[in-house]
């Protein structure tokens, strides 16, 4: 069951298996870095990025099964080789309401502002409006000033390995959550470290996405 999770997670672009590695066996899976992308910090960074996507996306359906799963993370810029290690129980499953850790078992409700609000809460993450004016969206590669409106940053008060797994997870969180409903236009993973430092009027937070809200009327996504 996990090698097919596996398989269909490294069968799709958005969750760049290029940058990462797998070791399986059984019912245990192990993260880490590809070695081509462990030397170059933001290379780094979106390494671990994706393996957030990619182990929430293994969550999802341990969750959608049924199946007691446990996440240990300990990336470190020291030791950049394992990133995490997901293991799952076979033997007791739960009630589907008892296994969720990061909200992403709460159904949609309200625009898809507030959903991406509450997903970040749950990661210790903050989503805050910013303007087509603003020096980040100025300096984006997505985005250029007075082309995009309804923009909002995705904000931490750390930049390190845990925060871009945790911003890995809130990505695949959020795409679940208004898939088939809402359409994301556009994300800027802000590769640039000098775009992601703090600023004056940030109030000290980090920006680690920038990301263009759905239009608020719902469509199938493609």
């Amino acid at each position: 069951m996990l090698s097919e999770w596996i398989q269909i997670i490294k069968s799709q672009d958005r969750y760049r298996s290029d940058l990462w590695r797998i070791q399986e066996s059984g019912t245990y899976v192990e993260f880490s870095v590809d070695p081509a992308h462990t030397k170059m910090r933001e290379s780094y960074r979106s390494s671990v990025l994706h393996i957030g996507r990619a182990l929430q996306a293994l969550q999802n359906s341990a969750q959608r099964e049924g199946i007691p799963h446990h996440i240990q993370s300990f990336p470190n810029l020291e030791n950049s080789s394992i990133i995490a290690v997901l293991r799952l129980s076979e033997h007791i499953r739960k009630s589907r309401s008892d296994q969720y850790q990061n909200g992403s078992d709460q159904p949609v409700s309200g625009t898809p502002l507030e959903t991406m609000e509450r997903v970040a809460t749950n990661l210790q993450l903050k989503v805050q409006k910013t303007g087509p004016d603003s020096p980040l969206v100025k300096k984006s590669e997505v985005f250029q000033s007075g082309q995009h409106e309804n923009l909002v940053v995705l904000q931490s008060k750390t930049d390190n390995p845990f925060t871009w797994l945790n911003t890995g997870y809130w990505m695949e969180i959020v795409g679940e959550k208004l898939k088939g409903e809402y359409i994301i236009p556009h994300i800027d993973q802000l590769s640039d470290i000098d775009l992601r430092k703090p600023k004056e009027s940030d109030g000290g937070y980090y920006s680690q996405l920038l990301v263009q809200l759905p239009k608020t009327e719902k469509r199938t996504a493609v």
